[in-house]
């Protein structure tokens, strides 16, 4: 940074699989602004398995489950454990007895063992962990799913970053990722994990281990995820139909879960409602629809947290 400094430069630092610091970086860091870069899980999960394809690199699937039981001693951890039927085993090389790479192959043969939707519940495991704090912690949050979409929204991101900063970035890379979908993950299985994620929230924020602004952008994100599933090409009617309305049911649970809490974010989570209930009313057909309004009014997600 100091470098950075002494050439007229601003230093821009990239974080990847780091949420979980957020907190720590921060405290470590008050005077840098701190952008999550937010994405939907399910299309998050499709990239790892495109690098795992691509390049036969399982890392990014064998990770979530290195993390969770490492940090399993932790009553939130434990939650998301047991509420998402993830499968640990019992008896895993811990990290510091032996190399962690030693451990991150263990965990690439778990996760080849109990095959992709198993392996779907962990990396949603951590992800939901991860984000908890985003809307705490952090001076914005860029929405990529969003940005794929709306032009409107990449030109207010870049806007922001320039008065704040004074540095330009382009943003206009931010394109849908290409994942192999071979239907092993469907949004009825597990009877939806999606949902049982929303309910562990909820549980989350009741319990204490995550702030009540969580709940919106889990629900949003949630919600993204499961109607991802109703774009497929091979999606039925009926297949739609059953997506939105879990999308719906997500909504409602992270609006039980923030009842007297704020009334900002239960204005927000109404409007969610409103808007995926004209989705519903589209059918079968693959329209954007009022789900493009839902997302850049579900949260200012561009707006600074300080």
């Amino acid at each position: 940074m100091a470098q950075a400094f002494d050439r007229g430069c601003i230093p821009v630092f990239r974080f990847g699989e780091s949420l979980g610091r957020l907190a720590w970086m921060r405290r470590a860091f008050p005077d840098v602004v701190h952008i999550v870069v937010a994405r939907n899980p399910l299309a998050q999960w499709q990239s790892c398995c495109d690098r795992l394809v691509a390049h036969r690199d399982a890392h990014c699937i064998a990770l979530p489950y290195l993390a969770l039981a490492c940090g399993r001693s932790v009553p939130a951890v434990e939650r998301v454990v047991v509420g998402l039927r993830i499968d640990l085993p019992d008896n895993f090389p811990c990290v510091g007895e032996r190399p962690v790479d030693h451990s991150i192959e263990f965990f690439k043969a778990h996760a080849a063992y109990v095959g992709p939707a198993a392996t779907y519940r962990a990396f949603l495991g951590c992800w939901l962990l991860a984000m908890r704090h985003a809307t705490t912690h952090a001076d914005a949050i860029f929405d990529c799913d969003l940005a794929i979409r709306s032009h409107a929204y990449l030109s207010a991101a870049e806007a922001w970053i320039a008065n704040l900063t004074g540095l330009t970035p382009s943003m206009r890379a931010a394109h849908r990722n290409h994942a192999v979908r071979s239907r092993t993950l469907s949004c009825s299985d597990d009877e939806d994990v999606h949902l049982a994620a929303m309910e562990i929230g909820k549980l989350l924020v009741r319990d204490g281990s995550a702030p009540v602004d969580a709940l919106a952008l889990w629900a949003s994100k949630l919600a993204e995820a499961t109607l991802g599933a109703r774009a497929d090409a091979d999606a039925t009617a009926t297949y739609a139909h059953m997506c939105v309305d879990q999308a719906m049911r997500i909504v409602d649970l992270a609006a039980a879960g923030s009842f007297g809490c704020d009334t900002v974010l239960a204005s927000e989570l109404a409007m969610m409602k409103a808007a995926l209930g004209g989705l519903a009313e589209q059918g079968a057909e693959r329209r954007a629809g009022p789900w493009s309004r839902l997302t850049s009014t579900a949260r200012n997600f561009l707006a600074a947290r300080r």
